[in-house]
């Protein structure tokens, strides 16, 4: 069984304690290594796992082990751990916690990590190469946001990320079996693949329109508002 398909196999229950971000701060209450410990994982794999659950903890194997690959070869491009990585923060309150990416965090680990998500982390740190070699990724759909005072609005463009990672010599990697690239786009360094150009031309036609549909009825303190998802539009 090949490791998509063993990834695909496990259940989404939760492994170790199962502690999300408080809403307010953004951070994990609990100490990681405590934590890593309980679960029965090394910091590595838990702090992995971790980020697989909170990036792409609902979808299929494919995508959370197309994550997982990226963060373990961004940790030894950069000669750090993993955990290392994650527990990284441009902002002190995040340093050294689990939260959310928001905290200056590479990617997000606000959510518990799973079997499924234990099995991505460990194929990926055990040196699969689904991803070929790839560091970088987006989710054109994870782009539409909405704030807890019900304001959406929209981090980045398909187009800004795309030009941002050409200028970091990072292109889209191509296609990816299982994986919808207007959903989870996969970046590899340049010089990785023979046909970077062709590469980056075909990304370039893969624009993710948001269609942001937010209807706010207040009534007292009801306030509602409901947000449309996006097509692909081939161009």
């Amino acid at each position: 069984m090949d490791s998509i398909a063993v990834i695909d196999s496990e259940s989404t229950s939760v492994v170790g304690p199962d502690i999300s971000a408080d809403p307010d701060t953004g951070i994990v209450d609990g100490d990681p290594s405590s934590m890593a410990h309980e679960a029965g994982l090394t910091l590595d794999q838990y702090s992995l796992a971790r980020m697989c659950a909170s990036e792409e903890g609902r979808g299929p194997g494919a995508y959370l082990l197309a994550v997982a690959e990226c963060a373990v070869n961004t940790a030894a491009r950069r000669k750090v751990s993993v955990s290392d990585l994650l527990l990284k923060s441009s902002r002190s309150q995040g340093a050294g916690k689990f939260s959310q990416q928001g905290l200056g965090k590479w990617a997000s680990t606000s959510r518990p990590a799973t079997r499924k998500s234990v099995a991505a982390a460990k194929a990926a740190l055990a040196g699969s190469n689904f991803t070929k070699g790839s560091r970088d990724y987006f989710s054109p759909s994870g782009q539409v946001v909405g704030s807890k005072q019900g304001v959406t609005t929209i981090k980045t463009s398909s187009e800004k990320y795309i030009q941002d990672r050409k200028e970091e010599d990072l292109v889209w990697v191509g296609d990816l079996p299982g994986i919808d690239p207007t959903r989870l786009m996969i970046f590899i360094d340049k010089n990785k693949i023979s046909n970077p150009e062709e590469n980056i031309t075909r990304s370039e036609g893969l624009v993710f329109v948001p269609s942001i549909v937010a209807f706010m009825f207040l009534t007292g303190s009801v306030i509602f508002a409901m947000i449309a998802g996006g097509v692909k539009v081939n161009l």
